[in-house]
């Protein structure tokens, strides 16, 4: 009985034995799994960078300025400026303005052209009023009355401040002009 035992646990032994050498991977088996592996988390990281680039380009694309039309668009603005050197009590401050055919965009309520609006002010300011190094500042609205609050509040606090100085700017000396017109004054000169 002894012998039978040993007999069936040599045979059982032998038989996990191949098993498991049936199952078991050789290392070339192991080798190519792992360089499949390793090749699959190259290309995720390709694709990832890949899409990060594409994410990246499309919302520089998106948030540049020349998506604005250069074209003219229904509606008006209405706006003022300020412009001051800074360190100094001198602010000269413009009358409302309308400028037509120019549209605040609805989802940013970003005004096109804002910088150039804003140069006008600087340009007029240093060359006829003679004064140096402004600092300018467009207020806009689409509605009049709200913009003329907005203006009330501004005199107020530069004239509140100790020893400010407010220099009123009316529309018959300067007033903004839309920046297409501009540009048409200038190629028709030219």
């Amino acid at each position: 009985m002894k012998n039978k035992l040993t007999l069936l646990l040599l045979c059982f032994m032998a038989a996990t034995c191949m098993a498991q050498a049936q199952t078991k991977p050789t290392l070339a088996e192991k080798q190519k799994e792992k360089a499949a592996k390793e090749q699959a988390r190259l290309e995720k990281q390709k694709a990832r960078a890949e899409k990060k680039e594409a994410d990246k380009a499309a919302k520089q694309q998106k948030g540049r300025r020349e998506d604005v039309a250069l074209t003219k668009t229904d509606g008006c603005v209405y706006m003022f400026g300020t412009s001051t050197t800074l360190g100094t009590d001198e602010v000269c401050i413009t009358e409302i303005s309308q400028v037509d055919s120019i549209k605040v965009q609805k989802k940013t309520l970003f005004l096109p052209f804002r910088s150039s609006f804003s140069l006008q002010l600087r340009q007029y300011t240093e060359g006829t009023l003679g004064k140096t190094h402004q600092t300018t500042s467009i207020f806009f609205d689409k509605n009049r009355k709200k913009l003329e609050k907005r203006l009330e509040k501004v005199k107020h606090y530069i004239l509140t401040r100790t020893d400010a100085t407010l220099t009123f700017i009316n529309n018959e000396q300067f007033h903004f002009v839309h920046p297409l017109d501009l540009m048409k004054d200038e190629a028709a000169t030219e």
